[in-house]
């Protein structure tokens, strides 16, 4: 437009907006908002919800696990118990066996002995008779047989009467009999005694392996508690973990969308 006075040209204004379209761009705005703002809070709901679920299941596989691993805690200590009354019970049983070994060598050891005496003590008077005259031999005779003495004539020869002689007979026959009998039972008592040597040292060996395989076990089991332990400390990371993943990843998609 020209102005007539003094000639200058003025900018020609812009058209004026009609009201009616002034109207129709406002609810334009106002729908594209109420559209974004409906939608951000769906998606908003939508991720809280899924953030949720994951939660809560991952929280409910948690919970079995410290469920399980506390029951397996419970069982192991209850079989510690157990095992702690029946190693106990064993401990006992084996200290009574090693006294009743160390008794039984003891008698063993003690019978041998006494053999041994009185064979020295047979073997010295057996080498004094043929020194005793005939006289001092009757006597001999007689108090061995439980007889009286037999009378020795004027030759130095004794006249045996028939008990003596009868006992005589009985005793000489016997001698072969009680001889094999000492000699097996000898045999037996060495065998015996090798028997409860053998057992003894056998115990001791398996007193040995058991505190090993207590050693060895006690390991294990310390090591599965520290498993346990670990499943539990990992159980309550993981929910932590998948909370704060959920917040992250819903605070990420708000501004996005918000941003884009």
């Amino acid at each position: 437009m020209t102005d007539t006075t003094t000639g200058i040209t003025s900018p020609t204004p812009p058209a004026a907006v009609p009201i009616n379209e002034l109207g129709v761009i406002e609810k334009d705005v106002k729908t594209a908002w109420t559209f974004g703002v409906s939608h951000l809070v769906l998606i908003v709901c939508v991720l809280i919800a899924l953030v949720g679920a994951i939660y809560f299941w991952d929280s409910k596989a948690a919970d079995r696990a410290d469920a399980r691993a506390n029951l397996a805690q419970a069982l192991s200590d209850q079989k510690d118990k157990d095992n702690a009354a029946l190693q106990k019970s064993n401990i006992d049983q084996q200290a009574q066996f090693v006294r009743q070994n160390a008794a039984l060598q003891s008698a063993v050891s003690s019978l041998a002995s006494a053999v041994a005496k009185r064979d020295a003590t047979f073997q010295t008077h057996a080498a004094a008779i043929p020194t005793l005259a005939p006289p001092a031999l009757a006597i001999e005779w007689g108090k061995a047989a439980s007889e009286p003495t037999p009378v020795v004539d004027t030759s130095g020869n004794a006249l045996v009467p028939l008990p003596l002689a009868q006992k005589s007979v009985i005793a000489l026959e016997l001698v072969p009999v009680l001889q094999q009998d000492k000699r097996d039972l000898q045999s037996a008592s060495g065998k015996d005694a090798q028997i409860i040597s053998n057992d003894s040292a056998a115990l001791g060996k398996e007193q040995a392996a058991h505190v090993s395989d207590q050693a060895a076990c006690t390991a294990d089991r310390n090591a599965l508690k520290a498993d346990l332990s670990q499943v539990k400390a990992d159980a309550r990371v993981s929910k932590i973990h998948w909370f704060l993943y959920g917040v992250g990843a819903g605070i990420g998609f708000t501004v996005a969308f918000v941003l884009r």
